[in-house]
């Protein structure tokens, strides 16, 4: 969505998020805490807030979570155009994953739409993991923490582990 708003996110009148028709989901989405996040957790868990920051941002990681971002009025005064739905047909069109449909509703009538069923590092039954997905998960998680030399040497160490029992013997690869 973000490159589509191409920096118009002053212009957004009202986004709707529609998320597939499950309880879970519907009690989410009626915790108020995170309809309107006010702590990181809240935020880290919030259907108003990620899809927000990720358009105005491109990105969700550790940086949209800065300085509280939710709090700040640029995304607290997107948050609060956010109308949250389920629909059973959604889910019926992706079994087993969490898709998404966003639709941003601009000043001037333009309506934008992107859906999303099945998300990166979704496990299909029939094909596994994404590894590479995975890695570029981890490498993104565990860039600034750790040194180059050390995400490769962990990432090594998991691809021989594929005959590991627990987490000790993928542990003792790293040693």
């Amino acid at each position: 969505m973000h490159p589509k708003l191409a920096g118009r996110t002053d212009s957004i009148e009202k986004i709707v998020v529609t998320m597939m028709d499950a309880p879970m989901i519907r009690d989410q989405q009626a915790e108020e805490s995170r309809r309107l996040p006010r702590t990181h957790e809240d935020a880290d868990h919030s259907f108003t807030f990620l899809p927000v920051v990720a358009m105005v941002d491109g990105d969700v990681g550790e940086r949209q979570f800065e300085h509280e971002r939710w709090m700040t009025p640029q995304i607290r005064g997107l948050i609060e155009k956010v109308d949250l739905r389920v629909s059973r047909e959604l889910g019926l069109k992706a079994p087993g994953s969490m898709p998404c449909h966003i639709r941003v509703m601009l000043a001037g009538g333009e309506t934008l739409e992107a859906e999303c069923l099945y998300p990166p590092g979704h496990t299909f039954t029939d094909r596994g993991l994404d590894e590479g997905v995975v890695e570029w998960k981890f490498r993104r998680c565990a860039e600034g923490a750790l040194s180059n030399g050390v995400i490769d040497q962990i990432i090594g160490a998991l691809g021989a582990a594929n005959g590991a029992k627990t987490p000790a013997d993928v542990a003792a690869l790293l040693c």
